[in-house]
């Protein structure tokens, strides 16, 4: 039998799993290459120094709100890791912490729980900020547009930001090609029926 490794239990162990196959299966583990961890220092640099888009900083002027969709447990995004560097940018760009909302992006995920919330977003953040989980059936806006015949809303608290960003993975699905970046708002932060 041939084995492989896989990363297992994301936010609940962060453990491996070893897979059997039969010998003559052909397999490949498809490992990312020269991606090591980011220190402190790296994040807070490209925060500061974006890549081909103005800085934050630049962006923030004239913004008093902010929203920041985040993804959920479903995905490996170590956010409460990244938060600290946003922050102090967004702190810089003249945004007050009560003007800071922050809203899982779940499409028609489960609701995280507080200790969810506390793994994602880091205990402090919980604490401090006002946090939302997305509802697909609740607080939602119209936007005048549609896919399809089906009106497109979105999660009102979102939307009602003068600024907004999305902080996530770009990871395989098992059936809809990618998720994260534009994902994260719709199916992320839209209506049920959009969703399907």
């Amino acid at each position: 039998m041939r084995e492989a490794s896989i990363p297992w239990a994301a936010w609940f162990g962060d453990d491996s799993l070893t897979l059997t196959f039969p010998e003559q299966w052909e397999i490949s583990v498809c490992a990312m290459r020269d991606a090591p961890a980011l220190s402190a220092e790296q994040m807070r640099a490209a925060l500061q120094h974006t890549i081909a888009t103005p800085s934050l900083h630049d962006l923030l002027q004239g913004c008093k709100t902010v929203a920041i969709a985040v993804d959920d447990l479903s995905r490996p995004t170590p956010t409460h890791t990244l938060l600290p560097f946003l922050l102090e940018e967004l702190f810089a760009g003249g945004i007050q912490k009560e003007h800071i909302t922050f809203v899982i992006s779940l499409g028609s995920h489960t609701a995280l729980t507080q200790s969810d919330l506390e793994k994602k977003l880091g205990k402090e953040i919980v604490a401090q900020y006002r946090v939302l989980n997305h509802d697909c059936y609740g607080d939602l806006v119209d936007l005048g547009v549609s896919v399809g015949k089906v009106p497109v809303r979105l999660n009102a608290a979102f939307m009602a930001a003068d600024f907004k960003i999305l902080l996530g993975s770009v990871v395989p699905h098992a059936f809809a090609g990618f998720s994260g970046g534009a994902k994260m708002v719709l199916p992320g932060l839209s209506n049920i029926e959009s969703i399907e």
